[in-house]
């Protein structure tokens, strides 16, 4: 058999130069040479390495067709994706481009020179610094997307349909050559000048198949400040954390902290925020390497009627297997930075829907309290009032027995009386369900003993700035949350662009395998293994178009989520402060006619004891007295409540956590 002269370029080493060994006589069958050798093997022939050069020969196609734009790919890449949405400020393009900051700020500066972008400082944090596309940069991202894109990829068709009958052809020949007898070994693999065409071909035409998102990208667009009405202007003064102190009721101040260390739906938020915790552990563990153990122990028949010859065939064996075996996906493609940063969206919405909660539960037990008090002193109002109904009647019962009234006017001032003790149950009925309500804000089912019932005259009035500014929007803990929740969303999307493009694992094992289990952990037993896996979906019906359709969606949703959140908080703020001043205007015509009804009680009474008048002118002028104290009451109670709304409308003193902030 002719040998190549180890001095001659590309020299092998063939079987006859190698030391013989000792191995078991093959069949007739199984004399060929296997289609892989350590012998035949070059580097320069393995698949990743063809698909790689494939790839930079894909690269090098769309960079020619992007000159033709303009531009080139590096250039035209960060202005797709801020065009797109996938990222719009320095860091992001970063991490998307998978280069570092400091390229991608040099490569924005001659972007910019060009005319193609510009940055924007953000309205909500102006230590942020947004690129934003201009006309020009716009135009560019599009074309690119509408011409060269299809352009490479009806290339990288053709260029698949030329090579396809090549590989057809190196395969028959591959074949011809496995059956051909006393052939070398190494020959029966495909040659590697058919190699590199064939990869390059299925390298160009997967990768132009796994772009094929066209048409499928969120559409709604997030509003800022200026856009949704609020003015950029000094930062508006928001309630402090504690608010609720400056009402100056510390028997206040004790039930707040009770309910927010006891209240069962903050132990339910702080369950939801470890639950989102635990998803942001698990997508982190991904992007790391895997390892298992595994011990199998197995007795098998074998059956004489399979692949498997005598004395194997037909035999009862036991099977042993220990090995330990591991895999690390390589996030090319940023599947798994799209599952992180999906998750961290989650856990800061969770946390801030957590702080939303705790803001929601101190203003309810304020608003609780405040309604305790105003049913309070609406009793002591009604048991003033049926004191003096009972006077009343008593007179006209008198004036009757001296024939100066009649009967009509005793039922009358009964019936009055009757009202008014209905009144005052109803009141003691609303006292104790505004302390049960109570309670349970506390998460407990009553109230602790010893606490005294409050009255509106010791609560002072709150004090809240009421003016909106582009700030506001980070005060308010729900917002955040939304905000959160939309970046959530636009992880998801990174995710399923991911699944268009290969997935690349790289796996390895090594342990014991053996027939018989008094051998599993002999030398001759070891057994390992390692390489890459590399994985493309190539017809899936359109699954993964309409999985990204629905994440699309999804990122849709929750910016509009996020707007209608936004739009409900103003209209909260702005329902308060016109409330409060409807409430003001209210207190103030009331005092007067509070006075008013003192003034004639007042001349009643000296009518009285001038002798020109009679009680009962006494007790109908207090009548009127007592019908403007309650209304003072309520009044007095609505303006309070309204000013804790207001504070929980400003965002109940929240202030977001500097490492929430921080992004």
């Amino acid at each position: 058999m002719p040998q190549s002269s180890p001095t001659e370029p590309g020299a092998r080493m063939t079987n006859a130069a190698k030391p013989p060994r000792h191995r078991a006589a093959r069949s007739p069958d199984e004399t060929a040479a296997p289609f892989f050798s350590p012998d035949t093997f070059h580097a320069d022939s393995g698949v990743l390495y063809q698909l790689r050069l494939a790839q930079v020969a894909l690269g090098q196609l769309v960079n020619d067709e992007m000159a033709l734009e303009g531009s080139t790919l590096p250039q035209w890449v960060p202005l797709y994706r801020i065009h797109r949405g996938d990222a719009n400020t320095v860091a992001d393009l970063a991490r998307k481009c998978t280069v570092d900051a400091g390229a991608m700020t040099r490569l924005l500066d001659r972007l910019e020179r060009k005319g193609l972008c510009r940055r924007v400082r953000c309205d909500d944090d102006r230590r942020v610094v947004r690129i934003e596309l201009t006309p020009d940069g716009v135009a560019l991202a599009e074309r690119g997307a509408a011409g060269a894109v299809p352009r490479v990829q009806r290339r990288a068709g053709r260029l698949h349909a030329r090579r396809m009958g090549a590989v057809a052809e190196a395969a028959g020949a591959t074949d011809r050559q496995r059956r051909a007898p006393g052939r070398r070994q190494g020959e029966g693999g495909m040659k590697p000048a058919f190699v590199l065409p064939a990869a390059a071909a299925l390298a160009a035409a997967l990768l132009a198949g796994c772009a094929d998102m066209r048409g499928i990208q969120p559409t709604a667009e997030l509003r800022d400040a200026a856009a949704l009405g609020l003015p950029a202007g000094a930062p508006s003064l928001g309630p402090a954390p504690d608010w609720w102190t400056a009402l100056g009721d510390p028997q206040l101040d004790g039930l707040v902290a009770q309910a927010l260390a006891g209240n069962p739906n903050l132990r339910v938020a702080a369950a939801r925020v470890a639950k989102a915790r635990g998803a942001l552990e698990v997508a982190e563990s991904a992007t790391q390497p895997q390892v298992n153990g595994a011990l199998d122990l197995t007795r098998q028949r074998f059956s004489a009627n399979h692949i498997y010859p005598p004395p194997l065939g037909g035999s009862t064996r036991n099977l042993g297997t220990l090995q330990l075996s591991g895999g690390w996906e390589l996030d090319f493609f940023g599947k798994h930075q799209g599952a992180l940063d999906a998750a961290i969206g989650q856990i800061r919405a969770a946390e801030a829907e957590a702080d939303a909660a705790r803001v929601l539960l101190a203003g309810n037990v304020a608003r609780a309290y405040v309604q305790w008090a105003r049913l309070e002193d609406q009793r002591d109002v009604a048991a003033r009032t049926l004191a003096q109904r009972q006077q009343m009647l008593a007179l006209v019962q008198e004036r009757v027995k001296a024939g100066l009234d009649n009967q009509l006017e005793v039922r009358q001032n009964e019936t009055g009386r009757a009202d008014t003790r209905a009144s005052l149950a109803a009141l003691d009925q609303q006292i104790d369900a505004s302390r049960n309500a109570l309670a349970a804000l506390l998460g407990q089912p009553r109230l602790p003993e010893g606490l005294q019932a409050p009255r509106l005259a010791g609560l002072r009035a709150l004090d809240v700035p009421a003016e909106l500014s582009a700030d506001w929007l980070a005060r308010r803990a729900d917002i955040t949350a939304a905000r959160w929740r939309v970046e959530a969303a636009r992880g998801e999307v990174q995710v399923a662009r991911a699944q268009f493009y290969p997935n690349v694992n790289l796996a390895a094992f090594a342990g014991f395998q053996a027939m018989g289990f008094g051998k599993l952990l002999d030398g001759d037993s070891v057994q390992w293994g390692v390489g890459p896996a590399v994985r493309l979906p190539i017809f899936e019906a359109g699954r993964l178009r309409a999985q990204l359709r629905g994440r699309s969606a999804d990122v849709d949703a929750a910016i509009e989520s996020y707007h209608a959140a936004v739009i409900d908080a103003m209209r909260e703020v702005a329902d308060q402060s016109q409330g409060l001043r409807a409430t003001a205007r209210q207190q103030r015509e009331q005092a007067q006619a509070l006075r008013a009804a003192e003034g004639a009680h007042d001349i009643a009474q000296r009518r009285y004891r001038a002798g020109l008048g009679t009680y009962l002118h006494v007790l109908a002028a207090e009548t009127a007295v007592l019908a403007q104290r309650r209304q003072q009451v309520d009044l007095a109670a609505q303006a309070l409540s309204g000013q804790i709304a207001l504070a929980q409308a400003m965002g109940g003193g929240w202030r977001p956590t500097a490492e929430a902030a921080a992004h």
